[in-house]
């Protein structure tokens, strides 16, 4: 379990919304080669919105950091966030780190994430 702070930008044309976000993460992902203790992200997000929600598809890229020293990962995901009006939205997140070498040992290494997001929307 970890937690997070999200920044971004989202603009909307009638139902498609497209945004960019940047993210940084605290967590303990346990990999062969120790935790990983941090996670940056940038991301863009598209996706349709429909009355209070909104569904999205995520693709970007990671850096994580750990006892290993660092890794840069592709990020793909899906996402649904609910508006709460009052300039608050409630939503969850999937994402896929895809690192194609891990720790120079030759070996490919997938990490699912799953998180639950407060946003407040100015």
């Amino acid at each position: 379990m970890g937690k997070s702070l999200h920044l971004g930008y989202n603009r909307q044309m009638n139902n498609t919304v497209i945004g960019l976000e940047l993210e940084h993460s605290r967590t303990d992902i346990g990999t062969s080669a120790g935790p990983i203790d941090k996670v940056y992200r940038l991301k863009t997000r598209a996706g349709y919105a429909e009355d209070q929600m909104f569904y999205y598809g995520v693709v970007g890229l990671a850096r994580m950091e750990g006892f290993f020293g660092q890794e840069e990962a592709y990020v793909v995901g899906l996402g649904v966030e609910y508006d709460l009006q009052n300039d608050f939205s409630i939503g969850t997140e999937f994402l896929y780190h895809g690192i194609s070498d891990f720790n120079d040992s030759g070996e490919s290494l997938g990490i699912n994430t799953l998180t639950v997001r407060a946003t407040w929307n100015f």
